[in-house]
């Protein structure tokens, strides 16, 4: 598929180890969080989505690792593509789901539980239409020859130039695609400046200058992972819309450049952006169970004080 064939087993190490990443990502979720919390259900289904897809990416190199040309038909080429076309479309509206359901949580506390089996359903559903939705826009460009996909006019051998308008990638791609990112990242920078509000507001609630720090890193490193989305975007964007006259191959492989935001995305989200937030819920906990004890103590102290005194006066 490519003139280098070491670029070929290059393809196939990173998406190895994207599915390494992946499955790792889950396990981690899987056994440090409880997975019926909203927010660690979709980073779970996140992971092993993506682990799984990122497979068929993976044994599709390798058939091109063994021969180049057995897959070199439509249906060859959309099954090599989908196996990152997916998982890249899809992520950006993962994180949009977990950003959302930390601002109800936020905003709304009481309207759904955290552990919600519905909203755990919804979110299922939602990605599916997803899925659904991109693997459709995919198939059109196959079977309507519409030839707007680099990867797939570089996987099928086309080499010459094609005059094709950028509306078929703007409007149903990247329209929808810079919505949930520029929508994740202002619904992360809502929920830091929430944070930082209730604590300023609670005033019954003490905290030192190093927990408040450490609470505020969870909105901060949130949005900071989420903003970093914008430059793969960016460049798959630029590429698929404006070419800058580069080869139909070196297009190809700027596209496939995804499969390291694939193996890199839900690892730095589950082990940055949820660990302080573990950690926080544990010491919460305990501070919580501590302050009641200390509590009860003094009320046992308060009751015993008139039995106290009637002692010293018989």
């Amino acid at each position: 598929m490519y003139s280098n064939k070491w670029v070929s087993f290059a393809l196939t190490s990173i998406s190895g180890l994207a599915i390494c990443t992946n499955f790792k990502s889950y396990r981690y979720i899987k056994h440090t969080f409880n997975v019926k919390d909203n927010l660690f259900n979709i980073l779970s289904k996140d992971s092993l989505a993506t682990g799984t897809l990122t497979i068929l990416y993976f044994v599709a190199n390798i058939i091109h690792f063994v021969n180049e040309d057995a897959l070199k038909s439509k249906i060859g080429c959309g099954f090599t593509f989908i196996g990152i076309w997916l998982p890249s479309m899809m992520g950006p509206f993962w994180n949009l789901l977990i950003t959302l359901r930390r601002f109800v949580q936020l905003r709304y506390p009481n309207l759904v539980p955290n552990n919600s089996p519905q909203i755990n359903c919804l979110a299922s559903l939602l990605m599916t239409i997803v899925a659904f939705y991109y693997m459709t826009i995919l198939m059109i460009d196959l079977l309507k020859d519409v030839r707007h996909f680099n990867f797939v006019e570089h996987c099928l051998g086309h080499q010459e130039k094609v005059d094709k308008s950028p509306a078929f990638g703007f409007i149903l791609v990247g329209i929808p695609q810079l919505v949930a990112l520029i929508a994740t990242v202002a619904l992360d920078i809502f929920n830091h400046f929430t944070i930082v509000k209730t604590m300023d507001g609670n005033q019954m609630l003490k905290i030192s200058d190093q927990e408040r720090q450490r609470r505020e890193k969870i909105p901060k490193r949130a949005t900071i992972i989420n903003s970093c989305m914008f430059i793969p975007f960016t460049v798959f964007s630029l590429v698929v819309v404006k070419g800058f006259g580069l080869s139909l191959e070196i297009k190809a492989l700027l596209v496939t450049s995804a499969t390291f935001v694939l193996a890199a995305r839900n690892p730095v989200i589950a082990r940055f952006a949820f660990q302080v937030n573990n950690q926080i819920q544990k010491e919460s906990v305990e501070k919580r169970r501590l302050a009641e004890i200390q509590e009860a103590l003094e009320r046992k102290k308060e009751r015993d004080k008139p039995l106290e005194l009637l002692e010293v006066q018989v």
